[in-house]
């Protein structure tokens, strides 16, 4: 059909000529100047985002990483917390340790509680000693007994993977059956 109609109108331009798109941006282009004085200041990316939100501004990280690439910026070199600018970070949270175990009367909510009915039968068989015997690895934060005590603890409330620990870590009742101050994270659990 394109033949034939090449050869009823031969003066017809065969190949299409590429519309041009627009040659602004309405969302970032009244921010340009504000994004490139930020990163003189060494904000990120993510940095800059947020200040511009602030301001009412909703720029992606991804969009800024474009315009300072079309201005000529480099990516920031990785920085230390204390040369970011001040701003609200995550909290580092506990580190398992058999030597910080409250075991002081208090409160405790917990939705792992079912795991308590397992205790006497756990405690009628010499666990700690049985894994003595086997040569586990062990450590003075997580002894080996604990350790497993918290492996068992995630097979008995259901989790298919030790990996998936992350979601109860801060579940004091998981941590107390263990025997430990709070949860072991995934790094620890998998070796």
């Amino acid at each position: 059909m394109l033949c034939h109609q090449f050869r009823q109108h031969p003066q017809r331009s065969f190949f299409i000529q590429p519309r041009k798109g627009p040659h602004h941006a309405p969302k970032r282009d009244p921010v340009r100047d504000q994004v490139i004085a930020l990163r003189k200041q060494n904000f990120s990316i993510d940095d800059i985002s947020e200040a511009l939100k602030a301001e009412g501004h909703r720029l992606s990280p991804v969009t800024i990483s474009l315009l300072l690439q079309e201005e000529g910026f480099a990516r920031l070199p990785r920085r230390y917390d204390d040369e970011r600018p001040d701003t609200p970070r995550p909290t580092a949270a506990a580190v398992a340790d058999v030597r910080r175990l409250n075991l002081r009367p208090r409160p405790l909510r917990t939705t792992f509680g079912g795991l308590f009915l397992f205790l006497p039968s756990l405690a009628a068989i010499p666990f700690d000693q049985l894994l003595e015997e086997a040569g586990l690895p062990s450590a003075k934060k997580i002894p080996a007994a604990h350790a497993m005590r918290a492996l068992l603890a995630l097979k008995l409330f259901g989790n298919a993977r030790h990996s998936h620990v992350m979601s109860a870590v801060f579940d004091e009742g998981f941590a107390l059956f263990a025997g430990l101050n709070v949860m072991p994270k995934r790094a620890s659990l998998t070796e």
